[in-house]
């Protein structure tokens, strides 16, 4: 970890747990703000270094931090602006709905609006998601991508991502993870208005970690998701049932996942665990696992490509991984996905599987017209050496995915 990157994760707990930021004047603050805006905190990095701006040896540097905190005021404020029309016409309309992610999180956070987000997420039964979709046209939102359970609207700068379900398909160790959170709204409580609700901290909580898994295994997750678990590790640290957590968290084969997740926020962001036993995560673990989240950016896609993540999933544990055996079943995966995954093309597939090759032929096609110069670049990628892909493999092992 170089010294930057250090300064980025001491600005970070500094900034949870309302201490006062002491950082070195000499640091390559250009080279710190990149870091900040590529891990989508550099709005928190201004507040804490506002109240010592001396330190700041390159005015434009702190400029630019600045800026990038009053778009961040500016986006928040136009999002809940949004979110009380939005809310006011699901409850109007009598839909049942959740707010995820960070709508729920930046309450806890010392200054919500600088918890910053890109869309807005809100969960409806299935039963409602067009009743929900036509309500945010009606607000003057247009329907984007319309993928699987989730679709996306968007009015200016405000975007939401509507969600029937929680999750879809199976995950590391073949997790039924639908399956898993598909009585979500069993768990949840009352929000300011009838239909608006909140999971339970217990419950979120799980969630969270889930999620964190699920983009730490595909593309990777950047240090603001870690700061959101330290977050409601502080806040709830006395109040949530952990033991009913880490309970929960082993049936979806992610007990050790969050142990390890623990020891990083510990040590990134000086965040006491809640509980004393540490997991094997040796220092050259440590160390790797840091060097993989600091690298990647917010979604872990910052000095990535698409083709290694391919490749990657032609690594399979103890079997043969010679580069030949690697490529060949990274590009049977990638030409002829499962079935949980092709719903997003042919919802049918779910009630029928023997429409699974329609829906393949029906992906083909898109693959070679709408979307041709990216698939022409995913495959030449697959070509590439295998090395990347065993490391990042490695990686994911040493957290328990």
């Amino acid at each position: 970890m170089n010294r930057e990157e250090k300064a980025l994760l001491d600005a970070l707990a500094a900034f949870i747990k309302r201490d006062n930021l002491r950082l070195p004047s000499d640091l390559d603050w250009r080279r710190l703000y990149r870091l900040a805006k590529a891990h989508a905190v550099a709005p928190i990095l201004y507040r804490s270094l506002r109240s010592t701006p001396e330190i700041v040896t390159d005015v434009q540097v702190m400029q630019e931090f600045g800026r990038a905190y009053d778009e961040a005021i500016f986006l928040a404020v136009r999002q809940q602006y949004e979110m009380d029309g939005i809310l006011t016409a699901l409850n109007q309309k009598k839909i049942p709905h959740i707010l995820l992610k960070g709508c729920y999180l930046m309450q806890f956070y010392p200054v919500r609006e600088l918890r910053t987000m890109s869309d807005i997420d809100i969960l409806v039964p299935p039963k409602y998601h067009r009743a929900a979709g036509r309500a945010l046209e009606e607000l003057g939102f247009s329907l984007g991508n319309q993928e699987g359970n989730t679709w996306n609207y968007r009015r200016n700068v405000v975007e939401i991502e509507l969600h029937s379900s929680l999750s879809e398909g199976r995950y590391w160790h073949s997790v039924d993870a639908e399956e898993y959170f598909k009585d979500c709204f069993q768990h949840t409580v009352e929000g300011t208005l009838p239909c608006t609700r909140y999971l339970t901290p217990e419950y979120h909580f799980i969630y969270m970690i889930f999620h964190l898994a699920k983009h730490f295994e595909a593309t990777g997750a950047g240090v603001r998701m870690f700061l959101d678990v330290a977050v409601c590790m502080e806040r709830f640290r006395e109040e949530m049932d952990w033991d009913r957590v880490f309970r929960e968290l082993r049936k979806l084969k992610l007990e050790q996942f969050l142990r390890r997740v623990m020891v990083l926020v510990s040590v990134w962001f000086h965040v006491r665990p809640v509980r004393a036993d540490r997991p094997a995560l040796s220092e050259d673990e440590l160390r790797a696992v840091t060097r993989y989240v600091l690298e990647g950016g917010v979604y872990g896609m910052e000095k990535r490509d698409l083709g290694t993540i391919i490749l990657r999933r032609g690594v399979k544990r103890g079997r043969s991984n010679g580069s030949r055996q690697i490529r060949m079943r990274a590009l049977w995966g990638y030409l002829f996905p499962e079935r949980a995954y092709m719903r997003r093309y042919l919802k049918a597939v779910d009630r029928t599987p023997l429409l699974l090759p329609a829906a393949w032929a029906i992906r083909f096609r898109e693959g070679l017209f709408r979307r041709r110069k990216s698939t022409l670049a995913h495959l030449r990628q697959l070509q590439s050496g295998t090395g990347e892909a065993l490391r990042q493999d490695h990686i994911l092992e040493a957290m328990g995915l």
